[in-house]
Parts: structure tokens; C-alpha cells; sequence
């Protein structure tokens, strides 16, 4: 328990280590996720994902998150292998249509983006004392965006999950995105530092509902101006 609790705490500490001056842009936003799999048999199971965004116009205030576009409808099909307490996920197909952060006038001057990226991450899971567990969650990242630069992110992730009852959990995760090869554009250690504390549901044997604030904290290439993300994240898991 110590351990984990270290662990997620060193994860927060890297995505927190950006400097503390400089320009903030606080935001708010919708995260809408649809997320059906398959299992094939104990250790393999088909996944998918389907995603929408929403965010906040800055001209009329910060707490407005469904006023604009953040993602456009975007997705990723895999498959992971599981054991007892390790799995391995590869989605060779993910398809991403960003918009920019609307923080200030000339993020509005600034295209979509649409990027392909295919990713593979691994992770590791582990019962701590009574329903309560840890799971660790590290990945890489390919990514090609549509004018053909190519860019590299490592993803860490720590999380502590509690099981309320037969039906209902809470989790807390913490997750630190790090531009790696093979093209880093600036002298960046952490791009993305993101906490997310969420509830969830299992409504039927095959449907699991989740709702979640997630705070996102977002380093810009210019490296002094920062985007502080507030969020409510919607998921349905949906499992055939």
C-alpha cells in the first residue's frame, strides 16, 4: 500500500515539475467515451474506443465546456492478452481529430489536427488489503499527424482501485505524458500531467458506467504558457 501510494505520488511529482511561472489558461470540458470489447477467452480480449469532446469558448467565459469543438469523433480498435496480474495492449488503429485549446485569441487562428497513432502499453495489477487494488500502466505512442511529422509520447500511469460493493467502484489515477523520440520539438520533460477520481457502476452484465473529474495539466511547446484543464468524463464499457 505504501508503495503504491509512493508510486502514484513520484508520477504526480514529474508532471508537477514544470515551472511555475508563466501563462495560464484554465479551461473546462466534456469527455464522452464509448468503450465495447469482447473477450475471447480468459486471456484475450478485443477492444475499441470511440471518443467525443467538448470544450469551452473563451469569449464567453470559462465555465461553458460544451460551447466548442475539442475532439472530433475519434476512435482506436486493439487487442490486449492478460494474465493474472499482467496484460499487454496493442491498438495498431487509432485515428485522432484534435482542436486547439482555446486559451487565447491566436488558438483560434490554429487548424484541426488529424493524426494517426498507433500505441501498445503494458500493465501490471496487484490485490492490496481488502477490495482494494493497484495497477501500473506504462506505453509508447507512435504518432503521424496529416503533413507527415511524426512525433513520440511515453505514457505512465499509477492507479488505486476500491470496489464499494458487488457493483460499484472508485478509482484515483494519476498520469504523466512525456514527448520522446523520434522528434522532440523542445527541451520538454513532462507534456501532459493528468489526475482523474471517478465512480462507476455496473448497471447490467454487460454495461459499466462511469463518471469522472479529471484535471489536465498541459505544457505548451513555448514552454511558458500552460493550459489547466477542469473536466467531466462520461464512459460506458460495454462488454458483448
Amino acid at each position: 500500500m505504501k508503495r503504491a501510494l509512493l508510486l502514484l505520488g513520484l508520477l504526480y511529482s514529474v508532471g508537477a515539475a514544470s515551472p511555475a511561472t508563466g501563462q495560464h489558461y484554465v479551461h473546462s470540458a466534456v469527455w464522452l467515451r464509448f468503450a465495447p470489447s469482447y473477450t475471447l477467452n480468459p486471456h484475450w480480449t478485443f477492444l475499441a474506443d470511440v471518443w467525443y469532446r467538448r470544450q469551452n469558448d473563451l469569449h464567453a467565459g470559462v465555465w461553458n465546456p460544451l460551447a466548442a469543438p475539442f475532439l472530433g469523433p475519434s476512435g482506436r480498435i486493439g487487442a490486449s492478452f492478460r494474465t493474472e496480474h499482467w496484460a499487454l495492449t496493442l491498438y495498431p488503429v487509432a485515428i485522432y481529430q484534435s482542436y486547439p485549446a482555446l486559451g487565447k485569441q491566436a488558438d483560434y487562428a490554429r487548424p484541426r489536427s488529424t493524426e494517426i497513432r498507433p500505441h501498445v502499453f503494458a500493465e501490471w495489477s496487484q490485490p492490496l488489503r481488502g477490495q482494494l487494488s493497484f495497477r501500473f500502466r506504462a506505453g509508447y505512442e507512435f504518432r503521424r499527424f496529416a503533413d507527415g511529422s511524426t512525433a513520440g509520447r511515453a505514457r505512465f500511469r499509477a492507479m488505486l482501485r476500491k470496489e464499494l460493493n458487488d457493483r460499484t467502484y472508485t478509482s484515483l489515477w494519476n498520469e504523466v505524458l512525456l514527448p520522446v523520440r523520434p522528434h522532440v520539438a523542445v527541451r520538454q520533460l513532462c507534456e501532459i500531467n493528468r489526475t482523474n477520481l471517478a465512480l462507476g457502476r455496473n448497471v447490467s452484465n454487460h454495461l459499466t458506467l462511469e463518471a469522472a473529474y479529471q484535471f489536465t495539466y498541459r505544457q505548451r511547446r513555448t514552454l511558458v504558457e500552460f493550459d489547466e484543464e477542469h473536466a467531466l468524463t462520461l464512459t460506458g464499457f460495454y462488454r458483448f
